[in-house]
């Protein structure tokens, strides 16, 4: 490896450093991937695989419209993908919730989208199993379910084929800079590879991998979340199903994750019928460094929420619980695009809850921006300098 030269190094093998070097390898480019665990044993390994168009803020609203498409095209694309194109049904719980519902569908028709406000009986058709008392819902059709370490593998594969070089067990642990600051090479415990380019895709330990490599401070902060997924069993709901008081928690107002004060957690309904007959049941968010730890009360919470709204799940089994983490950014947009201090530099992480949707787009415009084409989406939004003075004073 260190005898070769590459276009760009991608650092990270989760979803999101699959998706660049799936479309660095399709731009042509020289890819080397490296990896200092395995494949997708991170947040991408730990997370549900919900591809979802979020309708607000606007940039997000485009960020992840831009990136659902382009998961359909991987769809067309990749047969053997487990692509499970269910909708999403945004559920009032009371009569209270319902102008929540009417904010979303005034948000999407705002942007020239399509969706459905459902009045009971037309949620109940839909979906029998639920709740007989729920007053309604929002379904968007076009949000969909993948299997993400399946994902990671199709992402890669496809990479691979087209001439990328993967190195798992292989952390980057320096790099060498040129006259400008220009990257110039990246180190790894098997020697030193020239590159003109480094991507840093490496979720919730970029900041790490930034302080290891002597970069720029990034501010992402761990959020762990709490999830369970039962035995294969007679699925009651073959839709996505999130409980519309998760606004709130994934969106709302927050505690500063760089505060002192212990972040008490909050949890919200999330039920994921999944392509083998299961139910990835979730989903909890809440600030604790690096503790991956299961905090079980929270999670107990969320499989309550889910029993209120789909019954049925009380006597569904339970087989595996776990936590995962994920790298949240204060105003909730990633980190995409060039580091403007150190030419061929470039971050593509912060994605929060939305790594798995937003896993192409990302590709895509890390890509563009590589070989200098001009962006799919504007890049202002996603820039590092809207959270640069911040770091540097953290």
């Amino acid at each position: 490896m260190s005898s070769r030269s590459f276009d760009v190094v991608v650092i990270g093998a989760g979803i999101v450093g699959c998706a660049v070097a799936c479309w660095c390898a399709r731009a042509g480019l020289r890819v080397l991937v490296l990896e200092r665990d395995g494949v997708a044993t991170g947040t991408s390994g730990a997370c549900m695989g919900h591809i979802m168009v979020n309708p607000e803020p606007e940039p997000l609203y485009r960020l992840t419209r831009r990136s659902v498409t382009l998961w359909q095209e991987l769809r067309d694309r990749h047969p053997e993908l487990h692509y499970l194109a269910c909708g999403a049904l945004w559920l009032a719980e009371s009569d209270a919730d319902l102008p929540l519902l009417q904010g979303l569908d005034r948000a999407i028709a705002g942007h020239g989208d399509r969706a459905w406000l459902l009045d009971a009986r037309e949620l109940h058709r839909r979906e029998p199993a639920l709740a007989p008392d729920l007053p309604g819902a929002w379904f968007y059709p076009d949000d969909a379910v993948v299997l993400p370490m399946q994902a990671c593998g199709v992402l890669l594969g496809e990479a691979v084929r087209l001439g990328a070089t993967v190195c798992t067990h292989t952390p980057a642990t320096g790099v060498r800079l040129g006259p400008g600051s220009r990257i110039e090479a990246v180190r790894t415990p098997e020697g030193e590879v020239a590159t003109a380019h480094v991507v840093v895709a490496a979720g919730v330990w970029t900041p790490a991998v930034h302080r290891q490599l002597g970069l720029p401070p990034v501010p992402i902060f761990p959020r762990r979340g709490d999830l369970a997924i039962t035995a294969p069993f007679a699925t009651p709901v073959h839709t996505q199903l999130l409980e519309v008081a998760y606004l709130r928690t994934a969106t709302g107002k927050t505690i500063d994750p760089e505060g002192s004060e212990p972040d008490p957690g909050a949890n919200a309904m999330n039920v994921q019928p999944q392509t083998h007959g299961t139910c990835l049941i979730g989903m909890t968010r809440q600030f604790g460094g690096l503790d991956r730890t299961l905090h079980p009360e929270l999670l107990q919470r969320s499989l309550a929420r889910a029993a209120r709204f789909v019954p049925a799940l009380l006597d569904a089994p339970v087989v595996r619980t776990w936590a995962g983490l994920r790298p949240y950014t204060k105003d909730k947009l990633p980190f995409v695009g060039p580091v403007p201090e150190i030419p061929g530099l470039h971050l593509a992480a912060g994605h929060e809850g939305l790594g798995i949707t937003l896993a192409p787009v990302t590709g895509e415009l890390v890509a563009q921006a590589i070989t200098g084409q001009a962006p799919s989406l504007p890049m202002a939004p996603l820039g590092l300098a809207r959270g640069a003075a911040g770091a540097r004073h953290g």
